[in-house]
Protein backbone atom coordinates (compact mmCIF):
# COMPACT_ATOMS: atom_id res chain seq x y z
CA UNK A 1 0.00 0.00 0.00
CA UNK A 2 1.15 3.39 -0.98
CA UNK A 3 2.24 5.94 2.05
CA UNK A 4 -0.55 8.33 0.59
CA UNK A 5 -2.85 5.48 0.90
CA UNK A 6 -1.80 5.27 4.87
CA UNK A 7 -1.97 8.73 5.49
CA UNK A 8 -5.82 9.20 4.75
CA UNK A 9 -6.93 10.65 8.54
CA UNK A 10 -9.26 7.90 9.68
CA UNK A 11 -11.70 10.88 11.10
CA UNK A 12 -11.64 12.55 7.52
CA UNK A 13 -14.63 12.53 5.67
CA UNK A 14 -14.75 13.19 1.82
CA UNK A 15 -17.14 14.00 -0.91
CA UNK A 16 -17.04 14.24 -4.47
CA UNK A 17 -15.09 17.20 -5.71
CA UNK A 18 -17.08 20.23 -6.70
CA UNK A 19 -14.58 20.60 -9.66
CA UNK A 20 -15.88 16.87 -11.07
CA UNK A 21 -18.55 16.55 -13.47
CA UNK A 22 -20.01 12.28 -13.26
CA UNK A 23 -22.78 11.20 -15.56
CA UNK A 24 -23.96 7.86 -14.34
CA UNK A 25 -24.67 5.27 -16.92
CA UNK A 26 -26.80 1.78 -16.11
CA UNK A 27 -24.40 0.82 -12.91
CA UNK A 28 -21.32 2.93 -13.84
CA UNK A 29 -20.10 5.82 -13.87
CA UNK A 30 -18.03 8.11 -15.74
CA UNK A 31 -16.21 11.01 -14.71
CA UNK A 32 -14.27 14.28 -15.42
CA UNK A 33 -12.18 16.62 -13.71
CA UNK A 34 -13.22 19.60 -15.45
CA UNK A 35 -9.60 21.67 -14.19
CA UNK A 36 -7.74 19.12 -16.70
CA UNK A 37 -9.84 16.82 -18.83
CA UNK A 38 -9.26 14.21 -17.67
CA UNK A 39 -12.16 11.20 -17.89
CA UNK A 40 -12.51 8.40 -15.84
CA UNK A 41 -14.74 5.11 -15.57
CA UNK A 42 -15.94 2.96 -12.27
CA UNK A 43 -18.22 -0.03 -12.15
CA UNK A 44 -19.24 -2.54 -9.63
CA UNK A 45 -18.18 -1.69 -6.17
CA UNK A 46 -15.84 1.87 -7.17
CA UNK A 47 -19.40 2.91 -8.93
CA UNK A 48 -21.18 2.16 -4.93
CA UNK A 49 -18.00 4.29 -3.45
CA UNK A 50 -19.08 7.33 -5.45
CA UNK A 51 -22.87 6.92 -4.77
CA UNK A 52 -21.92 7.24 -1.33
CA UNK A 53 -19.81 9.57 -1.82
CA UNK A 54 -23.08 11.73 -2.70
CA UNK A 55 -23.13 13.29 0.99
CA UNK A 56 -19.28 13.06 3.10
CA UNK A 57 -18.49 9.78 4.24
CA UNK A 58 -15.53 8.70 6.27
CA UNK A 59 -13.02 5.90 5.65
CA UNK A 60 -14.63 3.83 8.36
CA UNK A 61 -18.17 4.92 7.27
CA UNK A 62 -17.94 3.35 3.73
CA UNK A 63 -16.12 0.74 5.29
CA UNK A 64 -19.05 -0.56 7.57
CA UNK A 65 -21.73 0.40 4.48
CA UNK A 66 -19.67 -2.06 2.04
CA UNK A 67 -19.05 -4.90 4.38
CA UNK A 68 -23.21 -4.76 5.26
CA UNK A 69 -23.54 -5.11 1.38
CA UNK A 70 -20.89 -7.19 0.07
CA UNK A 71 -19.00 -10.57 0.87
CA UNK A 72 -15.06 -8.95 2.07
CA UNK A 73 -13.32 -8.97 5.39
CA UNK A 74 -13.15 -5.28 6.76
CA UNK A 75 -9.36 -5.71 6.73
CA UNK A 76 -9.80 -6.26 2.79
CA UNK A 77 -12.24 -3.67 2.44
CA UNK A 78 -10.21 -1.17 4.38
CA UNK A 79 -7.23 -1.37 2.26
CA UNK A 80 -8.84 -1.20 -0.91
CA UNK A 81 -11.35 1.42 -0.12
CA UNK A 82 -8.13 3.38 1.34
CA UNK A 83 -6.16 3.10 -2.02
CA UNK A 84 -9.52 3.97 -3.80
CA UNK A 85 -10.07 6.50 -2.34
CA UNK A 86 -6.36 8.24 -2.49
CA UNK A 87 -6.69 7.60 -6.31
CA UNK A 88 -9.72 9.46 -6.21
CA UNK A 89 -8.04 12.76 -4.22
CA UNK A 90 -5.63 12.46 -6.46
CA UNK A 91 -7.24 12.30 -9.98
CA UNK A 92 -9.11 15.32 -8.21
CA UNK A 93 -12.57 13.68 -8.24
CA UNK A 94 -13.23 13.98 -4.02
CA UNK A 95 -12.25 16.21 -2.07
CA UNK A 96 -11.87 16.32 2.08
CA UNK A 97 -15.25 17.98 3.36
CA UNK A 98 -15.34 20.73 5.68
CA UNK A 99 -15.55 19.70 9.37
CA UNK A 100 -19.07 20.29 10.40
Amino acid sequence: MSSAAENLAAEAKFKRSTSAIASELDDSVVMLDVEDGRYFGADGVGYRIWQLLASPSSLEELVDRLCEEYEVSAQQCEAEVREYLTSLLKAGLIEEAAAA
